[in-house]
């Protein structure tokens, strides 16, 4: 058995709320070596680092996944942002299950599905022990099944990380 003692470095998933238009982008890009997935577009008045315009599902897993294995000087990445990420993966969700909506999949498994999707990004920051921090940013509330989802994978990701 290995003991050890004093902190462990690791990254830290930070989630900004506010109004639009009242600074949460802006505060996102004064963390270390920030880089911007724009989902939004909402940051071209700020002087920071962001990848093209991500317009689908596939196109954030992709960034996230260059971010996550990729050599680069980038600490901090910023999802900007989470709610309108949220859009892509219902979206993704009806597509992968042949519907033109999330609520089209039948009673309550669209969201569920949804919910697994977020999971899985979630747990795709965990890989990163060169970033050290996961900023989302969210200008109104997610849906009840996705901050559950966010809620579980951090929770795990916790437990993970104790052991």
């Amino acid at each position: 058995m290995k003991i050890t003692t004093g902190k462990k470095a690791r990254p830290r998933n930070v989630l900004l709320y506010g109004e639009h238009g009242s600074g949460k982008t802006t505060l996102a890009a004064t963390f270390p070596n920030p880089v911007i997935i724009d989902v939004e577009g909402g940051s071209d008045d700020i002087d920071v680092a962001r990848t093209d315009r991500v317009l689908d599902y596939a196109a954030y897993q992709a960034a996230l996944s260059w971010l996550v294995t990729a050599e680069h000087d980038f600490k901090t990445a910023i999802t900007d942002s989470i709610d309108w990420l949220e859009a892509l993966v219902w979206q993704h969700v009806a597509q992968a299950n042949g519907e033109k909506s999330i609520e089209g999949i039948g009673y309550g498994k669209g969201y569920k599905f949804a919910a697994e999707c977020f999971d899985h990004l979630v747990s795709g920051y965990r890989l990163s022990s060169a970033m050290k921090c996961f900023s989302s940013v969210a200008r109104r509330s997610l849906g009840r099944k996705t901050s559950d989802s966010i809620a579980n994978a951090r929770s795990q990701s916790r437990t993970q990380n104790e052991s």
